[in-house]
């Protein structure tokens, strides 16, 4: 059975995250694997990781729709000072969000972010679809049928 916990927290910093990018997202969510695919022997280009263990998936760059058109893979730096070639860079703002932790194998991911903007209506809050969403995943726990991933939903 899974498990989905919802809390409100702020960001007191904003992060840097820099890796690769999947543009037209909307259109293409099935090749988001191969950018984690594609990030991983690059991970060592990017200068100045703050936690390379701790790797981050951003929706971003909303259309007129709503809709998230791009979405990033990448980990935390401290500066942007140098951006490897072919890797891009988003920042997180900081802020309010309601993180969504979802207990349950990787497949869950969507169901999270479904309970995670469920919640957020239910308790009268309003998402910020400018801002990036984004997905925090600690590399260095087991990967099992309960590996913990959180989901942040930027809201007013």
């Amino acid at each position: 059975m899974d498990q989905i916990e919802h809390e409100i927290v702020n960001i007191d910093n904003k992060k840097i995250i820099v890796g690769v990018e999947l543009a037209n997202v909307e259109k293409m969510a099935g090749h988001i694997l191969y950018m984690w695919v594609k990030l991983c022997p690059q991970l060592g280009k990017i200068k100045g990781a703050i936690d390379p263990s701790t790797l981050y998936g951003i929706w971003h760059q909303v259309d007129e729709n709503g809709n998230h058109r791009k979405y990033l893979v990448g980990a935390e730096v401290n500066n942007i000072d140098s951006i490897p070639d072919g890797m891009q860079s988003v920042i997180i703002s900081s802020g309010k969000y309601v993180k969504t932790t979802v207990i349950e194998h990787c497949g869950w991911i969507p169901k999270g972010w479904q309970s995670s903007g469920d919640w957020t209506k239910q308790n009268q809050m309003k998402s910020v679809l400018s801002k990036p969403f984004f997905e925090k995943y600690n590399t260095q726990q087991e990967v099992t049928e309960k590996y913990s991933v959180e989901l942040y939903r930027p809201i007013e």
